[in-house]
């Protein structure tokens, strides 16, 4: 992911750590949640790349994307300031899942639907589908891997990703297929709701996802599913998930 990118990342979940989830728990999770040293050191210029990442996206609306710099910082997204999964406090574990699956639905959607690159729509190539592939412009994202490594910097390579059908490459160039669809009108919000189990360094956790009805006019309900936050080289990803819209 380019610096700026892991930068952004970075900061929303500093941001989500201090403002956002339960209130009721804000006292005991401040104090069991302090950014490291790292994290306070990238403040600054993580919540400044957030607004310079929001500022490029739109730039995905242009014929031809204007090549961004990258930057020479380097940024540690395995600072944020969330709880290790070896603690024992459930109930902390648990609003830590909660922030993390909200950013996680975000940072699917980025890869997956859209595409957290700048791309030039004028220049795409296409599959054996005939599906149009755009070139992604963001200097230093020539590959699959470039992008895959984005992607597992967040999520753990322990689960397999669909990147490989999402994203093309030609003469050393990679297009990313950025279908936008929409998301499940039905869908209202998730809620990380308990610790299901605990398994080598691994956490899973059950997740209800709250829908307003469905395609058949039926009312609201709820679907159950499992998440996990996994450990790997004393880092925190996301194990198991999937985007619930």
């Amino acid at each position: 992911m380019n610096k700026r990118i892991l930068a952004a990342l970075a900061a929303l979940m500093m941001i989500a750590a201090a403002g956002c989830g339960n209130k009721k728990k804000e006292s005991s999770e401040s104090s069991a949640e302090q950014p490291t040293t790292a994290a306070a050191e990238t403040t600054t210029e993580a919540t400044a790349a957030a607004t310079s990442a929001t500022t490029k996206k739109s730039a995905k609306t242009t014929a031809s994307s204007t090549k961004s710099k990258k930057t020479e910082e380097t940024t540690k997204t395995t600072a944020a300031p969330f709880a290790d999964p070896s603690v024992t406090d459930d109930e902390m574990l648990i609003a830590s899942a909660q922030r993390y699956y909200e950013i996680a639905c975000e940072t699917m959607w980025n890869f997956t639907v859209g595409c957290p690159y700048e791309i030039d729509l004028s220049k795409h190539i296409e599959n054996q589908y005939g599906w149009q592939f755009y070139l992604v412009t963001t200097e230093g994202i020539n590959s699959v891997e470039d992008v895959k490594a984005d992607y597992h910097q967040f999520f753990s390579d322990k689960y397999p990703d669909e990147l490989d059908q999402l994203y093309m490459e030609q003469d050393g160039r990679v297009y990313a297929l950025s279908a936008g669809r929409g998301k499940n009108i039905f869908y209202e919000s998730s809620e990380v709701t308990g610790i299901e189990s605990r398994e080598n360094g691994e956490v899973f956790f059950t997740v209800v996802n709250h829908m307003s009805g469905n395609d058949f006019g039926e009312g609201a309900y709820d679907e159950t599913t499992t998440f996990s936050l996994i450990t790997e080289d004393q880092v925190m990803k996301v194990g198991k998930f999937r985007l619930p819209y």
